[in-house]
């Protein structure tokens, strides 16, 4: 009798464990990964994570007991994932894409848990449609756009002395222009050399365009140690390093090695150096350099002319120029002057 009783009572649990048994399966198509699939139960307040193996054909299935109903997060990566509810004693059967699970499954099983897929998928579409409106609507816009900048270059162009020209100018970008700002510069500074806002469009253009990469690099004539001027121009042809620095300057002591090495595996080939020292005293100057001297000209700046010229608010300041004039970087220092020059002489 005992022993049927208690065969009775292991036969009710487990009947009830049953009846609470929640299954999911399903089928992933185009699955080729060995990854499994994660199903996320959140059923608590620590959520349960189960790995799922998946056949080669894309198959898995997977059974849990619970109390009640769960929402639950199935996902290879959890960026893209399917969520869905069951209950205790329910099926959910699914069929996914393995390359977009959110966007391709299909769900039978619960209500509630095939509801959640419509309100998915109708907001999906709906989400897709905006993204179409959006573009069109980009492209149209951009094609004003457009239109709107050819009718602002072309009406500059075709009257640059025209003080009419002030007004649209700010609508063209100076970087991708740059012809056209010193278009309208030249023009209105002839014709209205003596106009306020003539002359404040001239100084903010030149300190926009000061030293900026790519543009022309200002003339410099200065002299060295022994009195000889010496000119920038004279570097034209070659890959010049202009550098500001002053002998009471740590920093810039530190750089010397730097370029020396710099000087010595591509002097040969075409880089040169222009040093312009800012030392107050020009003696102590023509001393260090008489004691350290460098294989390349130094100039003192005695008057600072070309340290305010080029904006020098703290030394050591190099400007990199190509054999043009132009303008190839600023405040290349240290390995980085090495590798600017081996792209250009590789």
């Amino acid at each position: 009798m005992r022993n049927y009783i208690t065969f009775l009572l292991s036969f009710i649990i487990s009947f009830q464990l049953y009846s609470q048994e929640s299954k999911i399966s399903g089928t992933i198509k185009n699955y080729y990964g060995n990854d499994s699939l994660t199903v996320v139960i959140f059923g608590s307040q620590n959520p349960s994570e189960h790995k799922i193996p998946v056949s080669k054909k894309g198959e898995f299935s997977f059974s849990y007991t619970s109390e009640g109903t769960n929402f639950i997060k199935i996902y290879f990566a959890s960026q893209d994932f399917i969520l869905s509810i069951l209950a205790p004693h329910e099926t959910l059967v699914i069929t996914a894409d393995y390359q977009d699970l959110s966007k391709s499954y299909t769900i039978k099983g619960p209500k509630d848990a095939e509801l959640i897929q419509k309100n998915n998928q109708t907001l999906l579409s709906y989400i897709e449609q905006m993204n179409q409106k959006q573009m069109i609507f980009k492209q149209e816009i951009d094609s004003l756009e457009n239109l709107k900048k050819q009718y602002v270059l072309s009406t500059i162009r075709n009257n640059p002395s025209s003080l009419s020209a002030l007004t649209l100018i700010d609508m063209i970008d100076v970087n991708e222009h740059p012809e056209i700002y010193a278009l309208i510069d030249s023009s209105l500074m002839k014709a209205y050399p003596n106009n306020i806002v003539v002359q404040n469009f001239h100084t903010n253009l030149n300190q926009m365009t000061h030293l900026q990469i790519g543009s022309q690099i200002p003339q410099v004539v200065l002299n060295d140690e022994h009195g000889n001027l010496v000119s920038l121009d004279s570097y034209r042809g070659k890959t010049t390093l202009l550098v500001f620095w002053a002998t009471w300057c740590r920093p810039c002591l530190q750089e010397i090695p730097h370029i020396k090495e710099a000087y010595e595996k591509y002097h040969t080939h075409g880089f040169d150096v222009l040093s312009i020292s800012t030392d107050n005293d020009i003696a102590r100057w023509k001393t260090f350099i008489t004691e350290q001297p460098v294989p390349w000209t130094t100039t003192h700046d005695s008057d600072k002319k070309y340290s305010q010229m080029f904006q020098v608010t703290g030394i050591p300041f190099t400007i990199l120029i190509d054999a043009h004039g132009k303008i190839i970087a600023k405040n290349v220092r240290g390995g980085t002057l090495l590798e600017y020059l081996q792209q250009i002489y590789q």
